[in-house]
């Protein structure tokens, strides 16, 4: 599934090395309920970054 995540911006920036302040919580994929996908942790740790702030794309 890491190809389809790959077409949004803000996942492609994090691919080359950009944090963003805040993206998306991942409904579908997300292994542990946080909101984000395995891949998006591993690269955040690879970075040593914290993880951006989670926002809900259906709360308007």
């Amino acid at each position: 599934m890491e190809h389809l995540s790959m077409r949004t911006p803000r996942l492609r920036t994090l691919a080359l090395g950009a944090v963003p302040a805040g993206m998306a919580k991942a409904d579908v994929g997300d292994d542990d309920g946080d909101g984000v996908l395995p891949w998006v942790e591993k690269r955040l740790k690879q970075l040593d970054a914290k993880t951006p702030v989670p926002f809900d794309e259906t709360d308007g």
